[in-house]
């Protein structure tokens, strides 16, 4: 699952919401969505044990664990091996933990999440059937049935699962792109075009629908229609980077490269973290002829997160036009070795 965006600027609520997206999120935007909650006033142990897990590594876990009431910890244990990458381990502890409480909801997610990591949509449904009867106004549950759904096939039923979870929470952006997927999928896009025409009708402050709105214009083929709704999401929401940076992708594919760049650029300064918007600006600056700039913007991704294949590609591509062959020819041979 993807990082999201969401008008809800409430510290504990970003920290409850990176945490359960903590699969489908980077661990540097887990901790930024943690961390406001963690430096508050008077956080709660919930919310520093949430810390140790984005943040794990030998004790990091221990003191908060030590804090919370007996069935907890196996829980929030399967969260840490998660948070590690040791899948097989999390969900053997997550199984241990359902064994134990049939109900807990985190659990039911957390091991569904995991089977759909593995696209098994048929292993996730029953436990997002459960998790969503047990709790019924959960929207992340509504949201992960959906994609279940998504895997099985039963595209209408997806729909109806995303805008379930819509309903509950109409504040994150993702909920309402999963929705356009099913819709496409199950050949419903007129009528999803209409409703979030009327969605924007109704509350023309809300930067959800017109996103929302532009995304699926764009997949319809109205691309200047597409661009006019991203524009008008971005300005409404100028704090959050995901409308800026479909925008910039948007404008990038219409050969508006300058107003790309420029928009990317923004994205950026919300969401630093993002190696893919690092990318795609840097792969926008070598179309302007600003190869310098691209270079450097390259050279600092790869410096900052490690070599990408993709990075260290635009990397050699931008150091050819540098004349700069021989370099670039290791640049290649480096990013072969890396995915031959």
């Amino acid at each position: 699952m993807q990082s999201q965006d969401t008008i809800v600027a409430e510290p504990l609520y970003n920290a409850a919401r990176g945490i359960a997206y903590l699969p489908g999120e980077s661990a540097a935007r887990t901790r930024a969505l943690v961390q406001p909650a963690v430096t508050g006033r008077d956080p709660s142990t919930v919310t520093l044990l949430d810390w140790a897990i984005t943040h794990p590594g030998p004790g990091s876990i221990a003191r908060p664990l030590a804090r919370m009431k007996p069935k907890e910890p196996q829980r929030r244990e399967a969260e840490a091996l998660l948070a590690s990458g040791r899948l097989i381990e999390a969900e053997k502890t997550y199984a241990d933990t359902l064994a134990a409480n049939p109900r807990q909801i985190d659990a039911l997610l957390g091991l569904a999440v995991l089977k759909l990591q593995h696209q098994d949509g048929f292993g996730a449904q029953p436990l997002l059937l459960r998790c969503c009867s047990i709790a019924p106004n959960y929207p992340q549950a509504w949201d992960a049935l959906g994609l279940s759904l998504l895997l099985i096939g039963d595209h209408a039923a997806a729909e109806s699962a995303f805008a379930e979870a819509q309903r509950i929470e109409p504040g994150i952006l993702d909920y309402a792109l999963h929705r356009i997927k099913a819709a496409l999928a199950a050949d419903t896009a007129s009528a999803e075009l209409t409703r979030l025409e009327l969605a924007c009708l109704a509350n023309p402050l809300d930067p959800v629908a017109p996103t929302a709105k532009g995304v699926l214009l764009d997949h319809l083929g109205y691309r200047e229609d597409a661009i006019c709704a991203l524009l008008t999401a971005s300005a409404l929401a100028p704090e959050a980077p995901r409308p800026a940076a479909i925008l910039g992708g948007l404008l990038a594919r219409s050969h508006r490269g300058r107003e790309a760049e420029k928009a990317l650029a923004h994205a950026i300064t919300l969401d630093p973290d993002n190696a893919q918007l690092q990318n795609d600006r840097a792969t926008v600056l070598m179309r302007l002829h600003r190869h310098a700039e691209a270079k450097e913007a390259l050279e600092t991704l790869i410096h900052r997160d490690g070599p990408d294949v993709t990075a260290l590609c635009n990397l050699a591509n931008v150091t050819v036009s540098l004349g700069q062959q021989g370099t670039a020819v290791s640049l290649a041979r480096r990013a072969i070795s890396i995915a031959p």
